[in-house]
């Protein structure tokens, strides 16, 4: 018999705990999605940086 670890969030050992691989905390089926969410977003603000950068990179070639 294996006892589940709880939610990190709200401490739910109820079916469907997941355990995030990057960052290693365990969620229930309602904070993973959340965690998912954070993650989403995160990403998107990363890719948004990285244009930035690119076309700020773009533009000083081209001045050059």
């Amino acid at each position: 018999m294996s006892l589940k670890p709880p939610c990190t969030v709200c401490g739910n050992k109820s079916a469907g705990i997941f355990r995030c691989e990057r960052c290693l905390h365990v969620f229930c089926r309602k904070h993973l999605n959340e965690h998912r969410d954070v993650l989403s977003h995160q990403l998107n603000e990363i890719a948004q940086e990285h244009d930035i950068l690119q076309q700020i990179i773009v533009e000083n070639e081209d001045k050059q």
